[in-house]
């Protein structure tokens, strides 16, 4: 290996710190280029106008960090690997003692390759296409500040799927459903399943339950109400406001995110360490 970039979470002390000590092991012990970037400095395009380009990229933080990180890789095939520095870390699964460990493992090429799926997000004004974003964990559509629900007819493969009425939904991947879709009681699908869910929150009717749809479906989205707004998120970041001249379309991406693993790395322990998942209360 010859480069490794490192995205460290912008207000962590700590994060800074333990970015500078690795950057100096590896450039002093194993004579490999460091690309450091603060999670607030990343762009599109900043790791492919990098020179040589990093083989890896590092991420120090929590989960936020994690998908910023993946924001910026724009379909670029450079997998990552996350220490978590934050509360929970289900992205950054590695622990900040580990760190030296798991850096020694990179390099000796010790971690396995894995895929996670990547959502298409593709949003329509007036019948045009507006813009594409990617996600790697949700779309969630929000009254926001509005007090009344909003109503949203949701489609699967050109089948009207409800006219749902909720204070929101969220499109979930398998990444990204032990975020905010577990939160508003949606299932936890494990890592390479090939679904999406579709998760109300906080339905008006109690007959309104999560689906579990294929991701070579695609999904649409649209309110129903002509005077109604709401807000559309993707991965934690708010995009836009929409309104029923808008539609939504989610697809599975053709592209991939890659990321690093321990091959003997366990899902299910990773759940009751996080979650306490399956304990009896």
């Amino acid at each position: 290996m010859k480069s490794l970039a490192i995205v460290y979470r912008n207000d962590s002390d700590q994060a800074l710190k333990l970015s500078n000590e690795l950057s100096t092991y590896l450039k002093n012990h194993k004579d490999i280029s460091i690309h450091s970037f603060s999670s607030t400095d990343l762009t599109d395009g900043c790791f492919s106008a990098l020179k040589p380009s990093p083989e890896v990229v590092l991420v120090l933080g929590g989960d936020g960090t994690y998908l910023a990180a993946s924001r910026a890789l724009e379909n670029l095939d450079i997998p990552l690997v996350g220490v978590n520095l934050g509360s929970l870390g289900f992205l950054t699964e590695n622990k900040i003692d580990e760190v030296y460990t798991v850096v020694d493992r990179i390099l000796d090429g010790k971690l396995d390759k894995c895929e996670r799926a990547l959502m298409d997000v593709e949003i329509y004004k007036g019948g045009t296409l507006d813009e594409t974003k990617k996600s790697l964990n949700d779309v969630v559509i929000e009254r926001g500040a509005r007090s009344q629900l909003v109503r949203i007819k949701v489609f699967c493969a050109n089948q009207l799927v409800s006219d749902l009425k909720a204070d929101g939904l969220i499109i979930s991947s398998p990444t990204g459903s032990t975020a905010y879709n577990l939160a508003a009681g949606g299932p936890i699908l494990f890592p390479e399943t090939q679904a999406f869910s579709i998760t109300p929150v906080a339905p008006h009717s109690l007959t309104s339950r999560p689906i579990v749809v294929p991701d070579s479906h695609e999904i649409r989205l649209q309110l129903s109400s002509g005077d109604q707004i709401a807000q559309l998120t993707i991965d934690g970041q708010r995009i836009t406001d929409i309104d029923s001249n808008h539609e939504l379309r989610i697809k599975k991406s053709e592209k991939s995110l890659l990321v690093l693993k321990d091959p003997y790395h366990n899902y299910f322990d990773l759940l009751r360490e996080k979650l306490k998942f399956g304990e009896r209360a």
